[in-house]
């Protein structure tokens, strides 16, 4: 879900807040992607910081971001551009 589509669940929302919170100027968006169970994730980031880093650098950078939450998670498909 992004923030012009269909509602975003608790757990998109958490996610969404964070990545927003770190990367405000950027375009995020966060999908529960496990059928409704909360536990994988399809994530956006398109920022302007990612310009001239590797892809690798890129999903540090997100994955720093939501240490904690990705803890609880089942797994997280990242895709990022600046």
């Amino acid at each position: 879900s992004t923030a012009d589509s269909q509602p975003m669940s608790d757990e998109e929302k958490k996610l969404f807040i964070k990545l927003k919170q770190r990367f405000s100027d950027g375009k995020i968006a966060v999908q529960d992607v496990s059928g409704g169970c909360g536990q994988f994730f399809a994530i956006q980031v398109t920022h302007p910081d990612f310009a001239g880093l590797s892809t690798l650098k890129q999903h540090r950078l997100i994955n720093q971001t939501l240490s904690d939450e990705i803890k609880s998670l089942h797994g997280l498909q990242v895709h990022s551009q600046s």
